[in-house]
């Protein structure tokens, strides 16, 4: 009996004693890396600790870094095998991950989380984030080109305001006939600035036929609907109708003449919305022209993915599911389009309108390699906007120069 009784209490210790541990288990780590502004940090450090409150088992801990460390501290932690379990990803920047298969797929996570919707996700991001049939990622804000115009000089030149559907003569024409009209008397107004050569070229190269960067990863805008695209702005340069881009912000250009009041378009983003109302001009929002080929406009943004080596991918892609939906996005983006239409509730007049006119561009083909043939764009073709090369020639150099950037990028 004796034996019997003491048989018992320690099973009741040991009992207590294991419930004990499992009461007190610490919950799994997570570390979610960000490259946010100063701004942007309380909204998601909100967000992740009312994350962490409704779930106890799971802790989540933000690493944030300026944009400028940011990829250098994911290169640290790719050499020593350490990746955050969920992170900040943007085209491009992270095309090394994507394609050295160090991202986890989430189809099948995808597939038994009744909750994600991706129909209310931004399906360029999803292209985007799609290799090979399998998705990596899932955006968290999207961005694109759209024309910013000024209705009173329009409607001082007598030309009619920019409507969906209208061509890219059409667009070319407005942008002649004002600057024509109104530049007189000592007063210089210009029709068109924000020329870019960045990824938002690729959408101007696909209006009229072709790409930046083809499907075999070779630069793919030397023959006649790339050269027709760079002679398309080339002319409008050479004609005084646009001022020549500025190389380093042709964007923060064509900002500065619309505040003024000596410009009729800007080509801008989102960040231009933020500017001009910070300014108190009066503008409208125009989406960008067809071309010969189809709707000008690429798009491009930022997801978040998870590293393919984390120990805990079921809880990674619970906090990424969260991050990443729409009541979340609705207060954590605070600057630009969120990524699901369902969290544009509470922007601006104007950036609402933005939003509706960038939805629907094709996503910019984004290998590695792809960021530094953006740089050699603007370098080769200023030597065109200032008139010193023509366009042939300038292509020709591009194509090499591009080429060689995407084959040393690729490992060829």
């Amino acid at each position: 009996m004796q034996l019997s009784t003491l048989a018992r209490a320690a099973a009741a210790a040991l009992a207590l004693a294991f419930g004990g541990v499992a009461a007190e288990a610490a919950p799994v780590e997570l570390t979610f890396a960000n490259a946010l502004s100063l701004p942007q940090v309380e909204p998601y450090q909100k967000a992740i600790d009312e994350f962490n409150a409704a779930n106890p088992d799971i802790h989540v801990t933000m690493l944030n870094a300026p944009w400028s460390e940011y990829w250098q501290q994911r290169q640290v932690d790719t050499a020593s095998g350490k990746l955050p379990d969920v992170w900040l990803f943007v085209p491009g920047f992270g095309a090394q991950w994507l394609y050295g298969d160090q991202l986890l797929p989430l189809d099948d996570y995808i597939a038994k989380d009744p909750g994600i919707n991706l129909p209310d996700a931004n399906q360029t991001m999803l292209k985007y984030m799609t290799l090979n049939g399998k998705l990596y990622g899932i955006g968290y804000d999207f961005n694109g080109v759209a024309i910013f115009y000024n209705p009173a000089l329009f409607e001082e030149a007598g030309v009619p305001l920019p409507k969906d559907g209208w061509t890219t003569d059409d667009f070319a024409n407005a942008a002649k006939t004002i600057s024509t009209k109104l530049s007189k008397d000592g007063r210089k107004v210009w029709g068109l600035a924000g020329i870019g050569t960045d990824w938002v070229l690729d959408g101007w190269y696909r209006a009229f036929g072709t790409t930046m960067i083809g499907a075999d990863g070779k630069y793919d805008a030397n023959n006649d609907a790339g050269r027709a695209t760079i002679q398309f702005f080339a002319d409008m340069v050479k004609d005084g109708v646009a001022p020549i881009p500025d190389q380093k912000d042709s964007s923060g250009q064509a900002q500065s003449l619309f505040i003024s009041g000596n410009l009729a378009m800007a080509l801008g983003v989102g960040h231009t919305v933020t500017i001009l109302d910070d300014a108190g001009v009066d503008y409208n929002i125009a989406r960008l022209p067809v071309g010969p080929a189809g709707q000008a406009g690429v798009g491009l943004g930022g997801s978040y993915v998870i590293s393919a080596a984390t120990p805990h991918k079921d809880e990674a892609f619970k906090f990424l599911s969260y991050i990443t939906s729409g009541p979340v996005l609705a207060k954590v983006v605070t600057t630009g389009v969120p990524a699901r239409e369902s969290a544009w509730s509470n922007l601006s007049e104007h950036m609402a309108d933005f939003a509706k006119k960038i939805q629907g561009f094709a996503a910019f083909n984004a290998p590695k390699g792809s960021f530094q043939v953006m740089d050699l764009q603007n370098q080769v073709l200023s030597g065109v906007w200032n008139g010193s090369v023509d366009v042939p020639t300038a292509m020709n150099d591009l194509t090499q120069k591009a080429d060689a950037a995407l084959a040393a990028a690729a490992g060829n």
